[in-house]
């Protein structure tokens, strides 16, 4: 993905993506993360550990579950989790999220 230390919004949608080849080092500035409508069955651990994130869109994906380390996102985060075939969220990560 090159150099993007400065980019704030990143629009992945609608493009049958399974993986998403990011380092969060190439993303330190990122506010606003669409990964909405692709074929994430995961989301992905670089996701985790983007400090600056504040909306992230994994709505409409084939996502079965919900790793408890996105429970350590910043608390001001907005998630759209609609759309999926969610069986298995932590605890922490519904109070988190107050799902």
């Amino acid at each position: 993905m090159g150099q993007l230390s400065k980019l704030q919004r990143l629009h992945l949608s609608d493009n049958l993506l399974a993986i998403i080849p990011i380092e969060r080092s190439q993303l330190s500035q990122l506010q606003s993360f669409d990964l909405s409508i692709n074929q994430l069955t995961i989301i992905p651990k670089e996701v985790e550990q983007l400090s600056q994130l504040k909306y992230l869109y994994l709505n409409d994906k084939q996502l079965t579950s919900v790793s408890t380390d996105i429970g350590q996102l910043p608390e001001w985060l907005t998630i759209n989790l609609e759309g999926n075939f969610l069986e298995n969220i932590s605890m922490k990560v519904k109070q988190r999220f107050k799902l």
